[in-house]
């Protein structure tokens, strides 16, 4: 080729890193058949590589009533391999500006029969981050579907949770594979129970008290209200 030549080679079967992050400089030479130098880069740009998708994501309280403590399942299927020191980071949402509580989780909460080794769980804010010890790698295309996280609490108010993120990343926190947009959830309202609405007189016509009784199952705020709807009439 003539000196000043614009070239372009196109190489194949080249597999991109499994982490994301920056790819770090690469080099481009020019040699002799001798491998003699002729022209050279040893600093050409660096890219970046974006996180591969976790498919068949969910995270599923066992009851989705208000204020309750209980289980958790964490689903997701691997696009790339999970290192044997690797880690799961599930984000829990604040959507409700009373979100899930997740102070509660001990170290020894997160267990999974397919994912071999030990699972250590840690929390901070509402990130829950599950470290992995002892095991073996997780093969892409693994399936997980039995992650469970012990004494999570639920919102303490009905409605949408907002959306998950589920994340999975090396020993030192470098994103592999994510989905930040798992599939909300809706917290259903708890049980009031020994319910009665008592007119004093049941004579038509008749203006009196009416006496209201109920038993919580879940605490009422200092500012919170009672709701009796009358029915017509």
């Amino acid at each position: 080729q003539n000196a000043g030549e614009a070239e372009t080679i196109t190489l194949t079967n080249i597999k991109n890193p499994v982490i994301s992050g920056t790819t770090g400089t690469y080099t481009i030479k020019t040699t002799t058949n001798g491998n003699v130098d002729i022209d050279q880069d040893t600093a050409v740009a660096a890219d970046t590589i974006t996180a591969a998708s976790l498919a068949s994501t969910n995270v599923q309280p066992a009851s989705l009533k208000v204020s309750t403590t209980g289980n958790v399942t964490v689903f997701f299927t691997t696009s790339n391999p999970l290192p044997a020191d690797g880690k799961i980071k599930i984000t829990f949402p604040n959507s409700l500006g009373a979100g899930f509580i997740l102070s509660g989780i001990g170290n020894s909460d997160a267990s999974s029969t397919d994912i071999s080794g030990t699972e250590w769980a840690t929390v901070s804010g509402q990130v829950l981050t599950i470290t992995r010890s002892g095991g073996l790698i997780l093969a892409a295309g693994s399936l997980v579907d039995d992650l469970v996280i012990a004494n999570i609490k639920n919102p303490d108010v009905v409605g949408s949770t907002g959306t998950y993120t589920i994340q999975t990343t090396d020993a030192t926190d470098v994103v592999i594979d994510e989905d930040t947009a798992v599939l909300a959830d809706t917290t259903t309202a708890g049980a009031l129970t020994a319910t009665n609405v008592q007119p004093a007189s049941l004579t038509a016509g008749v203006t009196g008290n009416v006496t209201v009784t109920f038993t919580l199952e879940h605490a009422l705020p200092a500012t919170g209200k009672i709701l009796v709807t009358f029915p017509a009439g």
